[in-house]
Protein backbone atom coordinates (compact mmCIF):
# COMPACT_ATOMS: atom_id res chain seq x y z
CA UNK A 1 0.00 0.00 0.00
CA UNK A 2 1.14 3.30 -0.68
CA UNK A 3 1.12 6.37 2.11
CA UNK A 4 -1.68 7.76 -0.09
CA UNK A 5 -3.97 5.00 0.27
CA UNK A 6 -3.26 4.39 4.39
CA UNK A 7 -3.74 8.06 4.73
CA UNK A 8 -7.14 7.80 2.98
CA UNK A 9 -7.76 4.46 5.47
CA UNK A 10 -6.88 6.83 8.52
CA UNK A 11 -9.44 9.33 7.10
CA UNK A 12 -12.52 6.91 6.56
CA UNK A 13 -11.29 5.27 9.90
CA UNK A 14 -11.56 8.93 11.86
CA UNK A 15 -14.86 9.51 9.62
CA UNK A 16 -16.36 6.13 10.72
CA UNK A 17 -15.33 6.66 14.70
CA UNK A 18 -17.23 9.81 14.22
CA UNK A 19 -20.53 8.44 13.26
CA UNK A 20 -19.82 5.44 15.62
CA UNK A 21 -20.17 8.50 18.67
CA UNK A 22 -22.84 10.25 17.38
CA UNK A 23 -24.65 6.83 16.84
CA UNK A 24 -23.94 6.39 20.31
CA UNK A 25 -24.69 9.46 21.69
CA UNK A 26 -28.14 8.95 19.74
CA UNK A 27 -28.45 5.86 21.28
CA UNK A 28 -27.86 7.49 25.06
CA UNK A 29 -30.45 10.08 24.18
CA UNK A 30 -33.24 7.32 23.25
CA UNK A 31 -32.49 5.11 26.38
CA UNK A 32 -33.06 8.31 28.93
CA UNK A 33 -36.05 8.89 26.88
CA UNK A 34 -37.50 5.53 26.82
CA UNK A 35 -36.62 5.12 30.87
CA UNK A 36 -39.11 8.43 31.43
CA UNK A 37 -41.50 7.03 29.36
CA UNK A 38 -41.47 3.66 31.63
CA UNK A 39 -41.25 5.86 34.67
CA UNK A 40 -44.40 7.86 33.78
CA UNK A 41 -45.93 5.02 32.77
CA UNK A 42 -45.31 3.17 36.08
CA UNK A 43 -46.09 6.17 38.09
CA UNK A 44 -49.55 6.36 35.89
CA UNK A 45 -50.01 2.18 36.25
CA UNK A 46 -49.38 2.48 40.16
CA UNK A 47 -51.77 5.20 40.19
CA UNK A 48 -54.60 3.48 38.53
CA UNK A 49 -57.39 1.43 40.35
CA UNK A 50 -56.11 -2.39 40.63
CA UNK A 51 -58.48 -4.71 38.62
CA UNK A 52 -61.17 -6.49 40.27
CA UNK A 53 -60.79 -10.31 39.70
CA UNK A 54 -63.45 -12.10 38.34
CA UNK A 55 -65.46 -14.50 39.97
CA UNK A 56 -66.49 -17.99 38.37
CA UNK A 57 -69.46 -19.32 39.10
CA UNK A 58 -68.94 -22.32 41.33
CA UNK A 59 -69.36 -25.50 39.30
CA UNK A 60 -69.51 -23.91 35.48
CA UNK A 61 -66.53 -25.31 34.01
CA UNK A 62 -66.63 -22.66 31.55
CA UNK A 63 -66.75 -19.82 33.83
CA UNK A 64 -63.93 -21.34 35.21
CA UNK A 65 -61.54 -21.37 32.77
CA UNK A 66 -62.82 -17.60 31.93
CA UNK A 67 -62.20 -16.22 35.01
CA UNK A 68 -58.49 -18.04 35.30
CA UNK A 69 -57.75 -16.68 31.81
CA UNK A 70 -59.23 -12.77 33.06
CA UNK A 71 -57.79 -12.87 36.41
CA UNK A 72 -54.02 -14.27 34.28
CA UNK A 73 -54.54 -11.41 31.45
CA UNK A 74 -56.51 -8.84 33.10
CA UNK A 75 -59.38 -7.18 30.93
CA UNK A 76 -60.22 -3.80 31.00
CA UNK A 77 -64.05 -4.53 29.43
CA UNK A 78 -66.85 -5.89 31.69
CA UNK A 79 -67.95 -9.49 31.01
CA UNK A 80 -71.14 -10.50 33.07
CA UNK A 81 -72.16 -14.03 32.94
CA UNK A 82 -75.95 -14.57 31.66
CA UNK A 83 -75.71 -18.29 32.19
CA UNK A 84 -75.44 -21.40 30.12
CA UNK A 85 -72.04 -20.43 28.05
CA UNK A 86 -73.50 -16.53 27.50
CA UNK A 87 -71.90 -13.64 28.20
CA UNK A 88 -72.12 -9.92 27.69
CA UNK A 89 -68.89 -8.65 26.71
CA UNK A 90 -69.37 -5.17 26.76
CA UNK A 91 -72.07 -4.15 24.49
CA UNK A 92 -71.89 -7.44 22.91
CA UNK A 93 -73.57 -11.07 23.53
CA UNK A 94 -71.23 -14.22 23.16
CA UNK A 95 -70.98 -17.67 23.92
CA UNK A 96 -68.32 -19.90 25.45
CA UNK A 97 -67.26 -23.18 25.37
CA UNK A 98 -64.88 -25.55 26.27
CA UNK A 99 -63.77 -27.92 23.40
CA UNK A 100 -60.81 -30.11 23.73
CA UNK A 101 -59.55 -28.70 26.90
CA UNK A 102 -59.88 -25.12 25.46
CA UNK A 103 -62.15 -22.04 26.29
CA UNK A 104 -63.24 -21.01 22.88
CA UNK A 105 -65.76 -18.48 22.26
CA UNK A 106 -68.60 -18.65 19.19
CA UNK A 107 -67.69 -16.38 16.17
CA UNK A 108 -69.70 -16.31 13.28
CA UNK A 109 -69.82 -20.28 11.67
CA UNK A 110 -67.18 -21.62 13.86
CA UNK A 111 -65.39 -21.15 17.02
CA UNK A 112 -62.43 -18.93 18.25
CA UNK A 113 -59.73 -19.40 21.00
CA UNK A 114 -60.13 -16.79 24.15
CA UNK A 115 -56.62 -15.19 22.72
CA UNK A 116 -57.50 -14.95 19.26
CA UNK A 117 -61.11 -13.47 20.58
CA UNK A 118 -59.45 -11.05 22.98
CA UNK A 119 -56.75 -9.71 20.62
CA UNK A 120 -59.48 -9.35 17.94
CA UNK A 121 -62.49 -8.57 19.59
CA UNK A 122 -61.20 -6.73 22.74
CA UNK A 123 -59.87 -3.71 20.81
CA UNK A 124 -62.96 -3.60 18.97
CA UNK A 125 -64.56 -3.44 22.46
CA UNK A 126 -62.75 -1.00 23.84
CA UNK A 127 -62.97 1.45 20.58
CA UNK A 128 -66.51 0.91 21.06
CA UNK A 129 -66.50 1.78 25.03
CA UNK A 130 -64.60 4.70 24.56
CA UNK A 131 -66.97 6.48 22.04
Amino acid sequence: MTIDELFELLILNVEIKKRLRQLLGEIDTLSKAINESRKKYNTKKAKSPPQKAYKAAKGDDVDEMLANWINLHGCSIKITRIGGGFYMFGSKKIYAKIMNGKLVIRVGGGYMSIDEFMKHYGLQEMQRQQR
